[in-house]
């Protein structure tokens, strides 16, 4: 579950991700009950953490992130295409 700051303390909570199938990193569209093990992608692609959205905010936030992908500018657009960049990077 990824941590999310409410008050003083740190609540574990579900994530979505809505990046782009990653395989061995993450299923498009997934629900999580613990954030993935994406230490290793992360270094080499750092915006994947900014594809996932806490359950609370996800009615606020996924909405926002897919018109973004459909009218491909704003930054959950760019953090897609990096994820995208990336998957092409692990075919080589």
């Amino acid at each position: 579950m990824a941590e999310v700051k409410k008050g003083d303390k740190a609540v574990k909570e579900k994530v979505l991700y809505y990046g782009p199938t990653i395989p061995g990193v993450a299923i498009e569209n997934t629900m999580y009950s613990e954030m993935p093990h994406i230490d290793e992608a992360l270094a080499d692609c750092p915006q994947l953490r900014q594809l996932f959205i806490p359950e609370s905010m996800m009615v606020k936030l996924y909405p926002m992130a897919e018109q973004s992908i459909f009218h491909r500018s704003g930054a959950p657009y760019a953090a897609y295409m990096a994820a995208m960049k990336y998957k092409e990077s692990l075919k080589k």
